[in-house]
């Protein structure tokens, strides 16, 4: 399935990023203003208000746009849902660009950053939220344009052909918000598309995966998973680290299906498997050895126990619980045969095969129902 550990670390790198361009942003903003200050107090010969621009251009807009940003910090260190502090973040950036706008009369700050709000909040699957963004962008884009209008106006340096050029404006900027608001859900059912195309994807690549690694009848693990996994595990033998294997075959199997039916054959076969994981062979942090289905009615067990002893105590109880088992179709007890040998030097996992597969075979012709043990190797 999707790794959600990783998507919220990529979420969190994103806002970061975000926050980051929206520092830079405040200080180049807080640049300007002093700059065009300093422009407008000496170089324009005080032709401007010194303390009204200074209020009403430099104090009031950055002490309110660092209010805002020093509350989107806040919100991101606290312990929030990813999807709650990617939300606070889009209001934020909209916030900060719908104030730089207000106070500077560039209601062209207000869309851009509304916009970039906007794009952003494609990072998070909340329509309702992102549709209440909108009409938060919307709000902030009509009183920057008007303030823009009504302050141009007063100072009567616009006329009537001028009032329609901002009111042009206003009305573009709407309709960049409305197309980027549109565009971002687009890219969001997009993503979710995507999410559900990987999530099928990687449920399948399980499906397949489970197959491959777990025999469907009975449980455990497949052959060619096994030999795969465990085809190396001899190379690594030791007088401090024997390993011990085992192969058990059911006694009279054929008998089984051609007189009672494969029907049958697959029930005494699962018996078997579960009789396995019972013992904790299986995916197991405390399992005594590993089992996989070699063939027909024939199967590998591969010891994590280094004492040859437990090992053989532990098969001769499995195969005592398995004879004891009744079935609805015979009287009859069915039983196990088995071959054991344990590994202290090296050795090539097929002739380690060859051995306790002669030490089976010697089981099944000396009366079933037994274990021999092969010769240390």
């Amino acid at each position: 399935m999707i790794n959600y550990d990783k998507t919220s670390e990529i979420e969190y790198r994103v806002r970061a990023t975000m926050i980051k361009l929206l520092r830079y942003f405040i200080v180049l903003s807080i640049i300007t203003d002093i700059a065009f200050f300093i422009y407008y107090l000496i170089i324009d010969n005080f032709r401007v208000n010194a303390i009204e621009y200074f209020f009403h251009r430099l104090l009031i807009p950055n002490v309110l746009i660092l209010s805002m940003y020093y509350y989107i910090i806040r919100t991101q260190k606290k312990d929030l849902p990813n999807e709650r502090k990617s939300v606070e973040l889009a209001f934020g950036v909209s916030t900060i660009g719908g104030i730089s706008g207000f106070f500077h009369g560039y209601y062209i700050c207000t869309w851009i950053l509304c916009s970039v709000g906007l794009l952003y909040s494609v990072i998070y699957n909340n329509k309702a939220e992102r549709k209440r963004l909108l009409y938060y962008c919307y709000f902030f884009v009509f009183l920057d344009g008007l303030m823009t209008i009504i302050e141009r106006y007063k100072e009567s340096i616009m006329g009537l052909s001028s009032t329609e050029f901002y009111i042009h404006h206003l009305i573009i900027s709407f309709i960049i918000i409305t197309i980027t608001y549109i565009i971002c859900n687009v890219l969001r059912d997009y993503i979710e598309a995507m999410i559900d195309a990987v999530e099928t994807a990687e449920a399948k690549k399980e499906i397949y995966s489970t197959k491959l690694r777990y025999d469907s009848l009975t449980g455990v693990y497949t052959r060619n998973f096994f030999f795969k996994e465990m085809g190396d595990v001899f190379a690594d033998c030791s007088e401090e680290n024997p390993i011990t294997m085992a192969m058990i075959d059911i006694d009279n199997f054929k008998m089984i299906n051609d007189t009672y039916g494969h029907d049958k054959g697959d029930m005494v076969l699962k018996r078997l498997g579960d009789l396995g994981r019972s013992f904790g062979l299986v995916e197991s942090s405390d399992e005594v050895f590993k089992m996989s289905r070699y063939g027909g009615e024939e199967f590998f067990l591969i010891f994590v126990e280094k004492d040859p002893a437990i090992c053989y105590k532990v098969l001769e109880m499995m195969m005592l619980e398995f004879a004891a088992t009744d079935y609805d179709f015979t009287d009859k007890k069915i039983t196990l045969s088995a071959g054991m040998i344990t590994c202290k030097t090296p050795q090539p996992f097929y002739d380690v095969f060859k051995k306790v597969d002669n030490a089976l075979y010697e089981s099944k012709n000396t009366g079933k129902n037994k274990i021999t043990v092969a010769d240390m190797i």
